[in-house]
């Protein structure tokens, strides 16, 4: 009796097909990750006014999926240049948290919400919102916490606008590092940029609206949300007053 080697068949045009479409599907999982990051009622409040400050997830941004256990949540936080965090006190809404926030002082304010896994060691994710009082006092220099993962802008957010660029940081407890970093706008599309350890990721600014960066290092994942004022010119401004 003569043998002969049985081969693996071609693969057929169906199976290629499955085999592309399937690629397609987890390439586009990749491209949309599920993100956590913190939201409030206005980026540019006046002194007085009282905020809601938003603990949102999901991967629709502006659009919160799901509203995070307290078990998740170690610490949501006020920053506004004094030496100790506010603490604020978020409850569950549907899809979403959300805290109160009374403007006291003029200033930057950082809004911080650490993320941490029941016995983990090291944080999960860390997220923050940039929050300018007065567009005169809106300081860059006291954008970073210098703790954490943590997005850092290099220039002043409220005098950015569309048409502009804008700069952004990538650290760890106040080391600069390497990596991709994901922009989604409110209105726009989401594009990847890259930031280095010796060069700032340059953020493309097309439309105004707010902006979420986001970026992965290992297990630990990192956003910033900020917003873009649109463009007054004084011809708008004198249209806006009569």
């Amino acid at each position: 009796m003569s043998s002969r080697s049985v081969g693996v068949p071609p693969p057929t045009i169906h199976t290629l097909s499955f085999l592309s479409a399937m690629l397609l599907l987890l390439l586009v999982g990749a491209a949309s990750a599920h993100e956590h990051w913190v939201d409030v009622t206005s980026f540019y409040p006046a002194v007085g006014e009282t905020l809601e400050v938003y603990v949102c997830s999901g991967h629709h941004f502006p659009e919160s999926d799901l509203a995070l256990k307290d078990k998740v949540v170690e610490g949501l936080r006020v920053w506004t240049g004094e030496d100790d965090a506010g603490i604020l006190n978020s409850v569950v809404r549907e899809k979403m948290r959300a805290a109160k926030i009374t403007i006291a002082g003029d200033g930057v304010h950082v809004i911080d919400l650490t993320l941490k896994r029941p016995g983990a060691k090291a944080p999960s994710y860390e997220a923050k919102a940039i929050v300018a009082v007065d567009s005169l006092a809106d300081d860059p220099a006291r954008y970073a916490l210098g703790q954490g993962l943590e997005l850092t802008p290099g220039e002043a957010v409220s005098t950015v606008r569309a048409g502009d660029t804008l700069s952004v940081r990538l650290t760890l407890e106040g080391a600069p590092l390497g990596g991709s970093l994901q922009v989604v706008p409110e209105d726009g599309r989401t594009c990847f940029i890259r930031t280095e350890p010796d060069k700032p990721g340059l953020i493309p600014i097309r439309t105004s609206g707010r902006y979420l960066v986001s970026a992965q290092v290992g297990a630990r994942g990192t956003s910033l949300v900020f917003e873009v004022l649109e463009d007054r010119s004084p011809a708008k401004e004198e249209e806006g007053t009569k």
